[in-house]
């Protein structure tokens, strides 16, 4: 017994010994491989208990070993990589291959301290895809990344440099005999890719966005596009760009937009009656004397998006980029274009900066006459966030353009920021601490309630509102960890793609009151024209809000590209990961706040109708973007 600690404690003392006195030819690299894998394997085991502690996940130890193994077996197959090559290269020299080692290890410290962080802040793990376009549009996201640095990532960055460091001794000693090192190759090769793809994480929603570091980071670069193997959806046509056939309208109401920036249904009281406070006292009162529509949905949680379902009567592309900005790639004929042939005057409002996302160049391909973006507007106002400015500050330009032409009809739009991450109202110096955004996002909401008190009372006050039609309705929702996700681009649960909707104005607009069925931003287009009264020819994939009962079934899909998929058909609620995580069910009906994954109990024909509905729709409007007659779809 003794000889065999002896023996153990040499071995441990030999791997961490820093010697560089030994003969190259005994080839160290087995050694340098071990330990810089055990210590990143410490690390990685580090991140977990931070994350299990944040993100409150509730995993057993039995379920802790499983959800490690995928590390464990990328580590191994990334370390047998690296070994292979020092083998059939090592007459490059020992620094050239060190030189690689290191700098292989370097990026994945890297890797597991940012796919961390931004876990921790937005509840979703990174990937190479957003590495990516935020390499692409560094310069306007730069506020928005330098939000997510803070004491705990410098911790972080001394935990992962401490062990990257630890591990960058050399020791050229033989650890591993010649005779064996044969076999622990090809044992290594042979269990490491098991190991990667041994299980899904644990748990039914939410859970595995706190494994797979390195799997989930480089798994746009496999996965399969869409859906079910060996199957061909066909793209059907759902949208060809409206044509006015009579510019002359019945009538010519004004009308006022109103988009609300992060707007979940469940934070205004109409929509959650009996809370104990009401944030949104104004809309309330409003939605008392107008038509507030229960279940609405977004097209895509993410603003760029969502404005061209709002504004153009069609879903936008389901990918990440945000191309519609670009000049001539917007092959739509969106509201304002529209409108300006029925004599119309259109602009748009928002206290963002111009320079996030392009906005001006999405809202020339949209049509709008002109716009007016935080740069255009008075610097007296309090920045808010990390591209805000207080909205207060477009109340005066946008009641005075109003002003400035009251014999023409008006199509304005405004859109809101303080209810943006990271929810920060004028009057506060500093950004929200972390575990303290839902309430200072209420807070939010409630100043964005006040500021569409202030700017109705004043268009009241100077007879503005005299034949006009008023609609406030959210871009998309946000989440606060409900399912272990934050904020919105990829949330497709009801906190993230369920919005408000009202529209509130003359008599004729018919019996007020509440209206269930499920809506979708993409009606906004087909209910403007027939307000106005107008015939068009051509194809839209919405209905109107008020001459029909509502759509079968709603889809929306996540910001990043292939990510999720939601769809709504009656109280079922059908969610797919594109393979991230297994496919999800939830009935409304008994779980209004998705707690139980029912995928299980579905009966087959309605999970069957659902993911067939769905994924025909996203091949749909792939194909129309594209062009495509057929979309080959993947596994789920």
């Amino acid at each position: 017994m003794l000889n065999f600690v002896s023996t153990l404690s040499q071995s441990c003392r030999s791997i961490f010994r820093c010697d560089e006195n030994h003969s190259e030819e005994l080839f160290p690299y087995p050694h340098l491989a071990l330990r810089h894998g055990l210590l990143l394997l410490f690390t990685l085991f580090a991140f977990r208990l931070e994350k299990v502690y944040f993100i409150q996940l509730n995993f057993g130890i039995e379920e802790w070993a499983i959800t490690l193994l995928p590390e464990l077996g990328t580590i191994l197959l990334f370390e047998v990589l690296l070994l292979t090559f020092a083998w059939i290269f090592k007459s490059l020299g020992s620094r050239v291959i060190r030189t690689v080692f290191h700098s292989s290890h370097a990026l994945l410290y890297v890797i597991a301290v940012v796919e961390h962080q931004f876990l921790i802040k937005t509840g979703t793990q990174i990937d190479i895809s957003l590495i990516s376009y935020t390499t692409q549009h560094a310069g306007e996201l730069s506020s928005v990344v330098s939000s997510g640095v803070d004491a705990g990532l410098m911790i972080r960055i001394i935990v992962a440099a401490s062990c990257f460091l630890l591990g960058c001794q050399i020791t050229p000693r033989q650890v591993i005999p010649s005779r064996f090192r044969s076999a622990y190759v090809v044992m290594a090769i042979i269990i490491s890719p098991f190991l990667i793809v041994l299980s899904q994480p644990p748990g039914g929603t939410g859970t595995p966005f706190s494994t797979r570091i390195f799997v989930d980071f480089f798994f746009p670069l496999f996965k399969q596009r869409v859906a079910q193997a060996g199957t061909l959806v066909s793209a059907q046509p759902i949208y060809d760009p409206p044509t006015l056939l009579d510019t002359h309208p019945k009538r010519q109401p004004n009308i006022l937009l109103f988009v609300m920036e992060s707007s979940r249904a469940d934070v205004f009281s109409s929509y959650s009656p009996g809370k104990e406070k009401a944030h949104t006292p104004f809309f309330t009162q409003l939605a008392k004397k107008g038509h507030l529509f229960e279940n609405v949905y977004t097209t895509v949680p993410h603003t760029s998006k969502a404005l061209t379902g709002l504004l153009c009567g069609m879903y936008p592309r389901l990918k990440q980029p945000i191309s519609e900005t670009e000049p001539t790639s917007l092959p739509l004929r969106c509201l304002p274009h529209l409108v300006q042939e029925l004599g119309y005057r259109t602009n748009f409002f928002q206290t963002a900066k111009g320079e996030f996302e392009n906005r001006p160049g999405l809202l020339k391909n949209m049509g709008f006459d002109s716009w007016q973006l935080q740069e255009n507007m008075s610097d007296t106002y309090q920045e808010v966030g990390y591209f805000g400015l207080d909205e207060f500050a477009m109340l005066e330009p946008a009641v005075h353009w109003i002003e400035a032409n009251k014999s023409q009809p008006f199509f304005l739009a405004l859109l809101t920021v303080s209810t943006h991450h990271p929810y920060q109202v004028p009057g506060m110096s500093e950004w929200p601490e972390t575990g303290t955004e839902f309430p200072s996002y209420l807070k939010a909401i409630t100043y964005q309630d006040q500021f569409a008190h202030t700017f109705y009372e004043e268009l009241e006050k100077k007879g503005l509102l005299d034949n006009t039609v008023l609609i406030f309705v959210g871009d998309h929702g946000e989440a606060f960890g409900e399912h272990y996700r934050k904020q919105h681009d990829v949330v497709p649960y009801e906190e993230g793609i369920r919005v408000p909707l009202l529209v509130y104005g003359p008599e004729w607009l018919g019996p007020i009151g509440s209206r269930d069925g499920l809506r979708h931003h993409i009606d906004l287009m087909p209910t403007i024209l027939e307000l106005l009264g107008v015939q068009y020819q051509g194809r839209l994939p919405g209905k109107s809000l008020f001459s029909s009962e509502g759509h079968q079934y709603v889809v929306s899909s996540c910001w990043y590209t292939d990510y999720c998929l939601a769809l709504r058909q009656e109280n079922w609620k059908f969610i797919y990961h594109y393979g991230r995580m297994t496919p999800e069910a939830f009935d409304l009906a008994t779980d209004p706040y998705e707690t139980t994954n029912r995928i299980n109990e579905v009966p087959p024909e309605l999970e069957t109708q659902a993911w067939h509905n769905m994924l025909q729709l996203k091949a749909s409007i792939d194909g129309y973007y594209n062009r495509d007659k057929e979309i080959l779809i993947g596994s789920f």
